[in-house]
């Protein structure tokens, strides 16, 4: 075993893991700028144990290897490494410092490290499985495409993470936007509920072409995120998809609409709308005053949510 060792522990879906996988690299660079010598490796037995929604339904994988398959894919931990690291430095966050062996057992203050490499995973999203959607792609690229992502599953009800889900009006509202640039656009729906989308939410919209993306499992999220990366125009809901595949997109062009209350996430792209979704400021401010005790990783979204909050009026455009 090598005592200079960093263990970054990874959870959740694609977006997720990529954040995770951000913070690892911007880890080793920081090692090797300052004298080298140290190992990072990832904690995946979360995959192992639980790897599923938070409801238990649909599947998370790790599925970096097969999103990014030409890029250096870090070492597994094994338990040994593990128990090592967490006996000696054991934090929840994006380190200012730290000492070997160094365990990062939470979700970390990893955007700002994510946005650091942007560069490098646009250049290197490249799936493996990218032939299995190639035909759909070409159709993408062809047309006026505008992604709709509907979140359902786990945040299909109220989250308190994530807040509400997005309204019926809040969808309407952003097609709206969408139909006033572009006309003769065609929306694509991808969701983990596909028949959701076809029996609830579209019979609530008027006057649109679309289709409904329903090729990939929940375990294959980072094909969605490819396709969505890929249209013109994308319209997100809670989560983290919708903005994910912007970051992950080759195009500088392309808006992205997303709920207000997706204040967790920092407005540095450029082509962002944000629009009110059906919940009152006051609703969202009582829902974070009402989880102060989180773990670190909402505490964040707590932290950015109120630097934010003079900017989120109740009006249906900020």
């Amino acid at each position: 075993m090598n005592d200079r060792l960093i263990v970054v522990r990874v959870d959740g879906g694609f977006c997720s893991q990529l954040a995770f996988y951000a913070l690892a690299k911007e880890l080793e660079e920081y090692v090797n700028n300052n004298g080298g010598g140290g190992i990072i490796k990832l904690d995946l037995t979360w995959f192992e144990i639980h790897g599923k929604d938070m409801y238990g339904n649909f599947d998370r994988s790790y599925v970096l290897h097969k999103a990014f398959p030409n890029i250096c894919h870090y070492a597994k931990a094994s338990q040994e490494d593990i128990l090592m690291c967490k006996e000696g430095m054991e934090i929840d966050y994006k380190p200012n410092y730290f000492s070997f062996p160094l365990y990062i057992s939470s979700y970390p203050e990893c955007m700002e490290s994510l946005f650091k490499y942007r560069q490098f995973f646009i250049d290197n999203f490249c799936p493996v499985d990218l032939d299995s959607i190639k035909d759909y792609i070409d159709e993408i690229e062809q047309t006026n495409s505008c992604a709709i992502h509907v979140r359902r599953g786990d945040l299909s009800n109220y989250c308190a993470s994530y807040g509400y889900p997005p309204s019926y009006e809040y969808f309407s509202k952003a097609i709206e936007i969408i139909k006033s640039l572009h006309s003769d656009t065609i929306f694509y729906f991808f969701s983990d509920e596909p028949d959701w989308v076809l029996h609830e939410l579209i019979p609530n919209i008027q006057n649109i072409e679309y289709k409904i993306y329903d090729r990939n499992d929940s375990s294959k999220g980072y094909l969605d995120v490819y396709a969505i990366s890929k249209c013109k125009n994308i319209i997100a809901s809670q989560g983290s998809i919708g903005y994910f595949a912007k970051i992950l997109s080759r195009n500088d062009n392309q808006t992205l609409i997303m709920p207000n209350t997706c204040g967790l996430y920092p407005r540095v792209l450029n082509n962002i709308i944000a629009i009110n979704h059906g919940i009152t400021m006051d609703k969202c401010e009582q829902d974070v005053n009402e989880h102060k005790n989180l773990s670190l990783r909402y505490r964040l979204y707590i932290k950015v949510f109120n630097h934010l909050k003079i900017k989120l009026q109740n009006k249906n455009i900020i």
